[in-house]
C-alpha cells in the first residue's frame, strides 16, 4: 500500500469518529519533522507519523513524537496499517469514560 493510501484511511478514521485530522505537507517554510497527520481527538492532540514497507523514521521524526508524547498529546509511528491508530483512538475513548486501559503503561 502506498503512504498516501494509507495516510487517507487514517484522516478518514479519525474524521468519522467525530475528530479533526489534517495531512501535513512538508515544505521549505514548515518546520522539519512534523508529523503526517495532526489530529485532534475528543481534546486530545494527535500526531501520526505514517510509514509502510521498509521505510524509518528519521531520528528527527522519532524526536517530534517524543514532544509531542511529553507535552501530553498522544503521538506515534505507525506502519503499514490502521492498527496503532485505532489503538490510540480506543484508548482515548476508554479515558474519556473514566475506564483503565491495557495501554496506560505505555501511553500515559
Amino acid at each position: 500500500m502506498k503512504e498516501s493510501v494509507l495516510v487517507t484511511k487514517i484522516i478518514e478514521l479519525v474524521r468519522e469518529r467525530g475528530g479533526y485530522a489534517e495531512n501535513i505537507w512538508g515544505g521549505g517554510f514548515q518546520s522539519a519533522g512534523i508529523p503526517d497527520i495532526l489530529a485532534c481527538y475528543k481534546g486530545v492532540f494527535l500526531g501520526i507519523e505514517v510509514k509502510v514497507g521498509k521505510n524509518k523514521p528519521s531520528a528527527l521524526q522519532k524526536a517530534k513524537v517524543k514532544i509531542i508524547n511529553d507535552a501530553g498529546g498522544l503521538a506515534v509511528v505507525t506502519w503499514d496499517t490502521t492498527d496503532q491508530v485505532i489503538a490510540m483512538l480506543d484508548y482515548i475513548d476508554r479515558k474519556a469514560d473514566g475506564q483503565k486501559s491495557v495501554l496506560d503503561a505505555t501511553i500515559g
